[in-house]
């Protein structure tokens, strides 16, 4: 019964969604699809807009399923499991629909559960630039699919949100996504780390302060011109590919990039990903709780050991990633294999790590089971000392940020920097 009510109010409010566009077609949609990296990289293009004088909406967190479009589209809130508010949303829904006015830039990111989802919104949702983010040979949700080729083929529909006059960008690090863009005849801009690219990532350097990690320091580099930041909110090379998505979308939308880089420097903490935070005994935290895939904590890890200048201990707390069917073994191996090679200490929960870290015989590690959040945190205080730079790297069900709460210094407000902080989220 929930999921006929579910339905048939996605099915509702897809209808006024889509009234609601035929309202505006002047209104330019800026979509965003892929694997890795699409939160960040909806919020980073949102921040970039900034240099504009337009009016922007944004999906809200990670708004990117079937209810979530067309939330944001119309601008109503999440009703989470409450009933009457859906209804309320589905009669305001109308409303606003028929007589709203719309802004200039709408902002919306697209996801995936299973196959369809893509392809059944991308047959109303079309857009004047699609970004494309990062898609590794082995993606996140696989295991919601029949094998990876279906999740490939499900992602590639998203070519066909493009109006003949569209802008493709696009990280060309990806090998699919390569594949994906090779016959596409309109214009495209990338952006990479380790290919020549429209907007390349170079120069990247983390940076410490008296021995403790402070900050992350790179380059995005246009043609001649070169653009520098230096990142204390939010850290690592992973973090730098929304800013050059960012920037190749607003040059799209013939904005000056100097004025895009001041935006983007400025921009707010995104939390839960590669976020330094301040945390007890004089450490500091590399939060990357939102949610995990090999390939980010690969990312994750790569930061962590770039940060050869601190003058405490590596800590590397990792939980499982989940929705890999029968590439998990594997994935978290390969993981756990990058984590024995530069961490100092190394946690671990859930099941999917504690089966494969028997394959490390030489390896210590302190093992827990899922959901023993207190237990790992009360231990890992105790070895914390000055200077230590903690990573927390798990999937979103794993919910790290319990850990994070317990571990941050006493002064910083969780509520303020963490995820998953809304009473939905606490009461679960």
């Amino acid at each position: 019964m929930k999921e006929i009510f579910k339905k048939i109010i996605a099915k509702i409010l897809e209808l006024e969604a889509r009234i609601f566009l035929r309202r505006h077609p002047d209104t330019k949609i800026i979509l965003v699809g892929g694997n890795i990296g699409k939160t960040s990289t909806k919020d980073a293009v949102f921040e970039a807009l900034k240099a504009s004088d337009k009016t922007v909406r944004k999906s809200a967190k990670s708004f990117n399923s079937e209810l979530g479009l067309p939330l944001t589209i119309l601008a109503l809130p999440n009703a989470w499991s409450n009933i009457f508010m859906w209804m309320a949303n589905v009669l305001k829904g109308f409303s606003l629909a028929l007589f709203a006015k719309a802004p200039d830039i709408l902002v919306l990111e697209l996801g995936a559960d299973k196959k369809g989802d893509i392809s059944r919104v991308v047959s109303w949702l079309k857009a004047d630039i699609l970004i494309l983010t990062y898609i590794p040979k082995t993606p996140v949700h696989v295991e919601r699919f029949k094998n990876k080729k279906e999740l490939f083929d499900e992602k590639r529909q998203l070519l066909k949100s493009l109006k003949e006059d569209s802008v493709l960008v696009y990280d060309k690090d990806s090998e699919i996504l390569r594949e994906f863009v090779e016959d596409f005849q309109g214009k495209k801009l990338s952006f990479a780390l380790s290919q020549n690219a429209d907007f390349l990532i170079s120069n990247p350097a983390a940076k410490c302060k008296d021995g403790k990690a402070e900050s992350y320091f790179f380059e995005i580099k246009n043609g001649e011109l070169s653009y520098k930041f230096e990142m204390q909110k939010n850290i690592g090379s992973q973090q730098a590919r929304p800013l050059a998505a960012a920037m190749a979308s607003a040059t799209a939308l013939g904005l000056e990039l100097d004025l895009v880089s001041e935006k983007l420097k400025k921009r707010s903490r995104s939390k839960g990903r590669m976020s330094l935070l301040k945390g007890k005994s004089n450490t500091m935290i590399l939060d990357d709780t939102y949610n995990s895939s090999p390939k980010a904590a690969l990312a994750a890890l790569d930061t962590l050991g770039e940060f050869a200048c601190i003058k405490g201990k590596k800590i590397a707390v990792l939980g499982d990633m989940l929705e890999l069917g029968k590439f998990a073994s594997e994935a978290h191996k390969e993981v756990l294999k990058k984590a024995a090679g530069l961490a100092d200490e190394i946690f671990l929960m859930g099941p999917l790590f504690k089966e494969v870290s028997k394959t490390f015989p030489d390896t210590q590690f302190r093992i827990y089971e899922k959901r023993e959040w207190d237990k790992l945190s009360e231990d890992l205080i105790k070895i914390l000392s000055d200077k230590d730079l903690i990573l927390l790297k798990a999937s979103q069900s794993m919910r790290f940020e319990k850990i994070a709460a317990k571990i941050l210094a006493t002064e910083i407000n969780a509520k303020e920097v963490l995820v998953r902080q809304e009473e939905a989220w606490l009461n679960r």
